[in-house]
């Protein structure tokens, strides 16, 4: 669980050949085995958070912004591709774990006044 709250993924910890495999680990959390259930869905909040906190050092971060050209820095466009893919991957699986960072959509309705004319019968 320190793992996750840390950051990782599920399948990169059961990568490790010291742990269990997801399938065993969704089942623990499936039959909440020993509590385990409660525990997982704290840690997968504490990773959201982490990743949450990660996206300004990702933003912020620009260390690998310019490569060294034959005419002086220039823009790396790989990088900065790659931070944006970051952001926002961490951003959609946020918006999807912690509804709070999803993007608010606002709904406007118009209503609508509709006359009929002509009896029962015509209608």
């Amino acid at each position: 669980m320190v793992r996750m709250a840390a950051g990782e993924s599920l399948r990169s910890i059961c990568a490790d050949d010291a742990m269990p495999s997801r399938s065993t680990v969704m089942l623990w959390v499936a039959t909440d085995r020993e509590g385990f259930s409660d525990r997982y869905a704290k840690a997968c909040d504490a990773r959201a958070h982490y990743w949450a906190d990660e996206l300004l050092d990702i933003a912020d971060d620009s260390s690998n912004d310019y490569v060294e050209r034959e005419g002086g820095p220039a823009l790396n466009p790989e990088a900065l591709q790659r931070s944006r893919l970051r952001v926002d991957t961490r951003k959609w699986l946020l918006s999807k774990m912690l509804p709070r960072y999803a993007d608010k959509l606002e709904v406007e309705q118009t209503n609508f006044n509709v006359t009929i004319q002509g009896d029962d019968k015509e209608i």
